[in-house]
């Protein structure tokens, strides 16, 4: 089946170009985000600059005892942990939004592939490509928030240096997402490959016979 393997081929060298284009489009777009990454940032800090302020008013000044000072730690803890949470669900949605843009990109070329297997061959469509593998969240680790501030005029640095790294740790959940889905997008290119070989092997289906009521 010259003929037949040649269209193949060439399908599939399709889905390869759409890949390729695709994995441009996507990384391009992650780095525009990047580099507009503050605006996900403008009203968390706001919040967290108000929460801060506040809870540093309503607990006040002399903190001797460890009970108050743990107390302290962990309402800026959870302070810091909202902040952090109001950020990383924004930049999870947009993010997420273009790995779907990826993967439907090769959805739709494999879909291609698969029916035309199953015009050639007589395979359905169906049983001839994995399930699309899941899209990544991106979600922050472990942080380790800053000391929480004693008077009010440290309110200003605390929050600066909680942006400065719940930033950094944005970026790096984004960049480590993005090269599992680019890993896998890649990955998937050689299972279809082999769900193409294994299609041109395997004998066209024989319709069933027909019973007849006697």
């Amino acid at each position: 089946m010259p003929e037949t393997s040649s269209r193949l081929e060439t399908l599939f060298l399709n889905l390869r170009s759409v890949e390729r284009d695709a994995r441009a489009r996507l990384a391009a777009g992650c780095a525009e985000d990047d580099a507009r990454i503050e605006r996900y940032f403008k009203r968390p800090l706001e919040v967290a600059r108000e929460n801060a302020a506040d809870a540093l008013a309503s607990i006040g000044s002399g903190l001797e005892s460890e009970l108050a000072k743990g107390l302290h730690r962990d309402t800026f803890d959870r302070i810091a942990l909202g902040f952090a949470r109001l950020v990383s669900v924004n930049v999870d949605l947009r993010a997420r939004a273009r790995f779907r843009m990826y993967t439907q990109e090769l959805l739709d070329a494999e879909i291609a592939i698969a029916e035309a297997i199953a015009a050639m061959r007589v395979v359905r469509a169906k049983r001839l490509l994995p399930r699309m593998f899941p899209i990544h969240r991106v979600a922050l680790g472990d942080l380790r928030y800053p000391e929480p501030p004693q008077l009010a005029s440290d309110v200003r640095d605390w929050v600066e240096e909680l942006h400065c790294l719940v930033r950094e740790e944005v970026r790096r959940s984004v960049e480590s997402s993005l090269l599992r889905v680019l890993a896998q997008g890649t990955d998937r290119l050689g299972i279809v490959k082999t769900r193409i070989e294994l299609a041109l092997r395997t004998p066209p289906a024989r319709p069933r016979a027909r019973v007849l009521n006697t």
